[in-house]
């Protein structure tokens, strides 16, 4: 499916921009939800060094805590039945709901939300390592969200935490691998 169903620019949804820039630029056209593309990237960047491949999550917070998610599995991005994988935002609060609850504490906010994701990445995939990056996501926080999670995730449960600072690095790596991969 190359419709844009959920964008923050209104005049998109609903389009069909993989036809339309293939048509308007007759080339080839690759297109990947934002999140994937810092998941892949960040896979790439680690994947030498991870003891295990069995499962690779990414879970970023951006500005005003939009959330999101990317999952690698067998070297190849998760998109699911509906290309809904990763689209962590509709967990457990809805957007008034997260609205209420971000403004008055943002860390906490930021905190508490990347826990209840990652717990249920946790449960539903059990990951070997997840990658926390984003604007809202500071590398001390890495202790204090791995500490809600445990509560009640069994600690031989728990992925590897990777912090990482600078999200567009992934993503520049993410975007030039999957076009590698396409092409060659």
């Amino acid at each position: 499916n190359s419709k844009i169903e959920s964008c923050s620019i209104k005049e998109l949804e609903d389009q069909n921009l993989f036809e339309l820039l293939k048509e308007t630029f007759h080339m080839p056209v690759f297109i990947e939800n934002d999140t994937n593309v810092v998941t892949y990237g960040s896979y790439a960047k680690h994947k030498d060094t991870l003891e295990d491949h069995s499962g690779f999550v990414a879970i970023a917070s951006f500005q005003d805590l939009r959330l999101g998610a990317g999952v690698v599995l067998n070297d190849k991005i998760v998109h699911g039945y509906t290309n809904f994988a990763g689209e962590i935002f509709y967990l457990s609060h809805t957007k008034d709901e997260i609205n209420s609850i971000v403004f008055p504490n943002l860390r906490e906010s930021a905190i508490d939300l990347v826990s209840e994701a990652l717990k249920s990445y946790c449960v539903a995939l059990n990951p070997s390592t997840v990658v926390l990056t984003g604007e809202e996501i500071s590398e001390d926080m890495l202790d204090i969200i791995r500490s809600r999670c445990l509560k009640n995730i069994p600690s031989k449960h728990m992925p590897q935490l990777i912090y990482e600072e600078n999200y567009i690095d992934s993503f520049v790596r993410g975007l030039t691998q999957i076009v590698f991969d396409e092409t060659f």
